[in-house]
């Protein structure tokens, strides 16, 4: 019994080392949102985390009408130094999104599904630092497709 406890207690320990270790970086949150004076926004924004072997997730949304919870989707792609590409795997609105461009520290530009985009990073300040708690928040957020499926 007490050898058992300890080869539980061993294997949690290991777990959460191997877990901690694994990268999980906030790359940015990128907008070119505009709202109107009648409570309409329109525009995209786009937070993207980086997870190792330069693989990148994130939530991309679409405002076209009244301002909040717009429906989003998730991302996957890559990243290679500062060049950056991704797609969406749900739709959002019957479009799936792809992307290819440059990401800094200031902006995100290129591409999004062939037409030139910018937008300007936002202070964001995600309260989680790892995917397991990233899955957690996000997959409870039933305007985001994909996340869910993501994180089984």
């Amino acid at each position: 019994m007490r050898k058992s406890l300890l080869k539980i207690l061993l294997i949690l320990l290991v777990s959460n080392t191997a877990l901690s270790e694994e990268k999980f970086n906030h790359l940015g949150s990128f907008k070119n949102i505009r709202a109107t004076d009648t409570g309409h926004c329109y525009g995209t924004s786009i937070s993207i985390w980086e997870l190792n072997d330069k693989k990148i997730i994130g939530l991309l949304s679409v405002h076209t009408g009244l301002c909040g919870d717009p429906p989003c989707s998730i991302l996957q792609g890559s990243i290679k130094i500062n060049e950056i590409s991704f797609k969406t795997n749900y739709p959002i609105y019957n479009v799936h999104y792809s992307f290819s461009g440059k990401i800094t520290n200031d902006e995100l530009s290129g591409q999004l599904n062939n037409e030139s985009i910018i937008l300007k990073s936002y202070s964001y300040n995600p309260p989680y630092k790892n995917i397991e708690r990233w899955c957690v928040i996000w997959s409870k957020i039933s305007r985001c497709r994909g996340v869910k499926e993501y994180c089984r």
